[in-house]
């Protein structure tokens, strides 16, 4: 089994898709660790193995629009869309989405 990577353009905005067949990302998780992450607290880094809990964050941060699609047990996909005309302060400046949906 492999992950799947998805790349698009319309010459405005690049769309990237990555996908596992696995779907074993809970939604409690992305929605914790992002929380965490915009408190800026003392508990923003986890100190544990398997990652610091920074990855989703850095991608929302990144990305103009952010989607999770989980369906439990079947498969977990990332889409993230990044706007490529325009400067970077008129990004920084632009509200960002985040959309997270989950089949049952």
């Amino acid at each position: 089994e492999s992950v799947r990577v998805t790349l698009a353009s319309d010459g405005r905005r690049v769309g990237i898709s990555v996908e596992d067949p696995f779907g074993s990302l809970k939604a409690e998780t992305v929605v914790e660790y992002l929380a965490k992450c915009f408190r800026r607290g003392t508990d923003q880094i986890d100190r544990q193995q398997g990652g610091a809990g920074l990855g989703l964050f850095y991608a929302f941060n990144s990305l103009s629009h952010f989607v999770v699609n989980i369906e439990p047990k079947k498969r977990t996909e990332f889409i993230g869309l990044i706007e490529v005309h325009g400067s970077y302060r008129e990004f920084e400046a632009k509200p960002k989405s985040f959309n997270l949906f989950v089949q049952e």
